[in-house]
């Protein structure tokens, strides 16, 4: 049955009345719309129909102004009157308490009391509406150390649960390792963790889909000659994994340009994002020069320098006034914005050879954007990060619209 549309989400499915507004506006829109133009109460935390105001003007909803507290039936703690009968403590609690309940009903006898002592742990070190909303996200995980337990006929050790699982070194199993530490199930070894955190990293790099066809051969083929160096004890486990994350980060690189193949005119301009890397990639230069014939001489690239504009700065500021002030251009290249945005902002010309993207943004302690490059750090606004991950958006649109990405 259809019905009058809203006039704020334009949902047809729902029943509409004519409504006065905070701002004092009247629309026909439904009652999720105008549950959520309601102020929300300073006391209960619920969006309702304000009934008086603190001294600092905050709204009130009528329960918590004539009540103001309730008892909790439960733990009989005060509490404010508008969120109910039971405290929010009690509530996520009981709700703890069915969630573990029917996980460790899932676990054999091996696991199950470990995971409730877990969740009590959890409970005492980051609180009951924390334990209550994210407790089913570490069910898999025991629930994988369970099926481990009956296939050896004891808990693991930490060498058994990262040799059956390598991803578990990521921080999402900190909490749990910590636990079993503290238990004294396992002992965590920072060398065991190191290892296995490279080998999984190293799996995901060989596992990298490229556009370029022998691409995949490649660094498959580099980390062959990777691995026998490590055999041979003439290299770390660590230095094959940043030798071969260069590698792979480079040839994807090479895939943004027009002529797909490594050339000194691709190298020159990823060297001059990243010049870190040149001792890491100086070894897969001489590779793909040896095996495959690439004429790359990473020696004959000089050390990347910072260089002005070749136009004046009120250009740039024109240019860039005029993207800004209008919806954003689909016509307008990526790489044509970002020479833009850094010549006026920095008074930083950016190469022909260097192709920057998202993936270069980053945040930094206090939230603030930055694209590091030429080992220098350049902060952009949010609106102009904003801008440029929607364009980059659309032309990704473009791209697979064509079959091209």
């Amino acid at each position: 049955m259809k019905y009058k549309q809203c006039e704020s989400c334009e949902s047809t499915t729902t029943k509409t009345s004519y409504s006065k507004l905070k701002d004092g506006t009247k629309k026909h829109i439904c009652r999720s719309c105008y549950q959520k133009s309601l102020p929300i109460c300073n006391s209960c935390g619920y969006r309702r129909e304000p009934y008086s105001y603190t001294l600092e003007k905050k709204a009130l909803c009528r329960i918590c102004s004539i009540e103001v507290t309730r008892v909790c039936k439960q733990c009989k703690r005060h509490f404010p009157a508008g969120k109910g009968n039971i405290c929010s403590d009690c509530v996520f609690q009981k709700s703890l308490d069915n969630k573990v309940s029917k996980i460790a009903s899932r676990l054999s006898p091996c696991t199950n009391a470990y995971f409730v002592e877990f969740s009590q742990w959890l409970r005492d070190k980051r609180g009951v509406n924390f334990t209550s909303v994210y407790i089913e996200n570490y069910q898999e995980y025991f629930l994988k150390i369970d099926i481990l337990c009956q296939k050896i006929k004891r808990f693991p050790t930490y060498d058994n649960l990262l040799n059956a699982y390598p991803y578990a070194t990521s921080k999402s199993y900190f909490l749990i390792h910590t636990f079993l530490e503290y238990k004294n199930l396992i002992k965590v070894d920072k060398k065991i963790q190191e290892k296995y955190a490279n080998l999984n990293l190293i799996k995901k790099l060989l596992n990298i889909s490229f556009h370029t066809s022998n691409f995949q051969l490649i660094i498959r083929s580099y980390h062959q000659k990777l691995q026998q160096k490590l055999n041979c004890n003439s290299i770390s486990l660590l230095t094959l994994r940043l030798s071969l994350s260069s590698a792979v980060k480079f040839l994807q690189y090479c895939e943004y340009f027009t002529n797909t193949e490594p050339s000194m005119y691709a190298l020159e301009g990823y060297l001059w994002i990243y010049p870190g890397q040149r001792s890491s990639l100086t070894e897969f230069t001489n590779f793909l020069k040896k095996k495959y014939g690439y004429n790359l001489i990473i020696q004959n690239i000089k050390r990347p320098s910072l260089s002005r504009p070749r136009v004046s700065h009120q250009i740039l500021q024109k240019r860039l006034a005029k993207i800004m002030q209008k919806p954003v251009d689909k016509f307008l290249k990526i790489q044509n914005f970002y020479k833009i945005a850094f010549g006026y902002l920095h008074w930083v010309f950016i190469p022909n050879n260097v192709y920057l993207s998202c993936s270069n943004i980053k945040k930094d302690s206090n939230k603030d954007f930055y694209i590091q490059m030429c080992a220098q750090k350049f902060y952009l606004p949010k609106e102009i990060v904003k801008y440029a991950i929607n364009l980059e958006k659309i032309h990704t649109h473009q791209l697979q619209a064509h079959g091209l990405s």
